[in-house]
């Protein structure tokens, strides 16, 4: 009979407060821009040694109410898009207010899954939870400001 589970105490886990989390897509085009606010469905972040390990977020692409940007990433057949976290890298020579991680993973939007790499914030605000600030460049005229809110 196999004992207890053993509870590395190494490892932890932050959930992702949906409540109080969003990213903004903002899109450049030559006619003018347009940000769309999305929701958050779930989403986790992983911790080996207080550093930044792996995780995931996943989007909900059907909180958008523009059309034209439902079209665009045919949110009928894909409606979530995720972002799944392979590394995290602690900056050095960091300031205030400043990035303090750069964030390796892949992001699965239309069924289509792209690296990427992003600078972001992680600033503790109080009773084990942390905010996480950043933007990732969507192609050439794209752009996802990340707020996040997680708890441990």
């Amino acid at each position: 009979m196999a004992g207890p589970k053993k509870i590395d105490p190494v490892k932890h886990v932050a959930v992702l407060d949906t409540s109080k989390s969003d990213v903004v897509w903002t899109g450049a085009k030559a006619a003018g821009g347009h940000s769309e606010k999305i929701l958050f469905k779930s989403g986790r972040f992983e911790f080996k040694r207080n550093t930044l390990s792996g995780g995931e977020i996943v989007a909900d692409l059907k909180s958008i109410t523009d059309e034209n940007l439902k079209n665009l990433l045919d949110v009928a057949k894909h409606p979530v898009a995720k972002f799944r976290i392979l590394s995290g890298n602690e900056l050095h020579n960091i300031v205030a207010g400043q990035p303090n991680v750069e964030v390796h993973g892949k992001l699965k939007i239309r069924g289509v899954q792209i690296p990427f790499s992003a600078q972001v914030m992680f600033e503790p605000v109080g009773g084990g939870a942390f905010e996480v600030k950043g933007k990732i460049r969507i192609g050439s005229s794209g752009q996802l400001d990340l707020n996040l809110v997680a708890r441990r």
